[in-house]
C-alpha cells in the first residue's frame, strides 16, 4: 500500500508540473458572453450580445453569427447534432436546426414583463423556459408556440432549469429551494435545498447525480435526480456557475473569476492555484471533450484542459477522517475517529516527499507554517504501514 501511495503521489507530482493554465482563445470584441453550449462532437457555441461565437476546433479557429438585434442572449439549449434554442433579455426565442446556417426567432409568454433566465429542451420538439415571478412556459412545437405551465406571481424568479426527459425536470428558485416534476408541469412538487438563498445554476452529471451553486457560492448535491440534496460548500463568495467534468472534479466560479475546485465530488473544496487573472465577471463555464471553458462579460473566452489530479487515490477516504482549515495558513486540525490509537497521520508535498510524520491523536493540531504553498497529501496508516484513509489539502499564503 506504501509504495501505491507514493506511486500515485509521484504520478500527481508529474501531472500537477506538466499541467496547462488557463489561455485565452478568444479576445472579447462584443460583452456579455453569457452561455456556453456544447455539441456531441465538441464543437462550442457561445453566446454574446448581438453575436454568437462558434468554434470546431476547441476555440482555434471561430467564425461568428450576427443575431441582428439589441438583446443578449441568456441562456441557450443545444439539442441533438445541430440544433440550437436561445432566449434573450429581450423574451425573444432564437432557433436554428443547421448550425446557425438559417435562423428564425419568435416572441414569447409576455413581452417585456416576464424576464426570462434558463430554457432546457429534452427533445428537438419539447422545451421548458424559467423565469421571472416563478413562471414556466411549455413547448411542444420546437418553440413556435409556449404556454404558461406554472405562474405562482410572488416576486420570486425561477433562475434555472433541467429536463431528464420531456416529462420529468426540475427548476431552482431565488428562496433556495426547487419545484420537480414528472408529468410534464401538470403539477409541481416543492424540494427544499440546505441553502436559503437564490440557486442559479443545476448541472446534472448522470441521470441521478447533479449539483446546484447558490449566489452566495454554496453547493448542494443531489443522487437521486433532485429529491435529496446534501450541504458540499458553505460558501463565501458571489458565485456564478458550477461545472463538473465527472462526478469527482468540478469547478465554481464567482465573481471574480475561478474559485474552488473540488477532485474527490465535494467532499472537499481548495483554491485554485492556476494563476489565472481573468480579469472580468466568470458567467459560465463548460466541460467538453476534455477542456473546461469560461465566458466573461467583457467578451474574452478561456480554456484549460482536465489537469487535476486522478482521484483514485482518494477512493479510501472515510466520514471519520477531517481535515481543516482548507485551504491552510500556519495550521491543520486532523480529526479522527476514537479507535485511531496507535496510528500514523504521513504528509506528502506534491513530489511524493514525506513532510511529517507523527502519532495520530483525536483532534490533532499540526504546524505547517514551515511548508511552503502547495498541494498535500494527508494520509492515515496504522505501525505496519497499511492506509485506512488519505485525503488531500493545500497551503495558502
Amino acid at each position: 500500500m506504501k509504495r501505491y501511495i507514493l506511486f500515485c503521489i509521484v504520478f500527481l507530482a508529474i501531472v500537477s508540473s506538466s499541467k496547462a493554465q488557463w489561455t485565452k482563445i478568444l479576445t472579447g470584441f462584443v460583452e456579455e458572453r453569457t452561455s456556453i453550449g456544447v455539441f456531441p462532437d465538441g464543437a462550442l457555441i457561445v453566446a454574446g450580445n448581438t453575436v454568437l461565437s462558434y468554434s470546431e476546433d476547441g476555440g482555434s479557429t471561430w467564425e461568428f453569427v450576427s443575431l441582428d438585434m439589441f438583446y443578449d442572449v441568456r441562456n441557450l439549449s443545444v439539442v441533438g447534432d445541430s440544433s440550437v434554442y436561445m432566449i434573450t433579455s429581450g423574451n425573444m426565442l432564437w432557433k436554428t436546426s443547421d448550425r446557425f446556417a438559417t435562423m428564425n426567432y419568435y416572441s414569447i409568454g409576455f413581452p417585456g414583463v416576464i424576464a426570462l433566465y434558463a430554457i432546457d429542451f429534452p427533445t428537438l420538439d419539447t422545451g421548458y423556459i424559467a423565469g421571472g415571478e416563478k413562471t414556466v412556459f411549455k413547448s411542444v412545437d420546437g418553440g413556435i408556440t409556449w404556454d404558461t405551465i406554472l405562474h405562482e406571481a410572488t416576486g420570486g424568479v425561477f433562475y434555472d432549469i433541467h429536463f431528464f426527459d420531456n416529462n420529468h425536470g426540475i427548476t431552482s428558485d431565488s428562496e433556495g429551494s426547487f419545484r420537480i416534476t414528472y408529468d410534464g408541469g401538470e403539477s409541481w412538487v416543492n424540494v427544499m435545498s440546505p441553502f436559503t438563498n437564490p440557486i442559479n445554476d443545476i448541472e446534472f452529471i448522470t441521470d441521478s447525480i447533479g449539483y446546484a451553486s447558490t449566489s452566495s457560492g454554496e453547493i448542494c448535491k443531489t443522487s437521486d435526480q433532485g429529491e435529496n440534496w446534501v450541504s458540499l460548500l458553505s460558501g463565501s463568495s458571489l458565485s456564478k456557475a458550477v461545472c463538473f467534468a465527472n462526478e469527482q472534479e468540478g469547478f465554481i466560479t464567482n465573481d471574480f473569476g475561478f474559485y474552488y475546485y473540488t477532485i474527490d465530488s465535494g467532499h472537499t473544496w481548495s483554491y485554485d492555484f492556476s494563476g489565472v487573472e481573468f480579469g472580468e465577471e466568470v458567467l459560465d463555464i463548460q466541460f467538453a471533450e476534455g477542456y473546461y471553458y469560461a465566458s466573461c462579460t467583457n467578451g474574452d473566452i478561456f480554456k484549460i484542459d482536465d489537469l487535476y489530479i486522478p482521484v483514485t487515490i482518494f477512493s479510501q477516504k472515510q466520514n471519520d477522517f477531517h481535515l481543516f482549515p482548507n485551504p491552510a495558513t500556519d495550521f491543520v486540525h486532523v480529526q479522527f475517529a476514537e479507535n485511531t490509537s496507535g496510528q500514523l497521520i504521513n504528509i506528502y508535498d506534491s513530489f511524493g516527499h514525506l513532510v511529517i510524520n507523527q502519532q495520530a491523536l483525536p483532534n490533532n493540531v499540526i504546524s505547517v507554517d514551515n511548508l511552503p504553498s502547495g498541494l498535500y497529501v494527508c494520509e492515515l496508516t496504522d505501525y505496519n504501514g497499511q492506509t485506512s484513509a488519505i485525503t488531500t489539502f493545500t497551503i495558502s499564503r
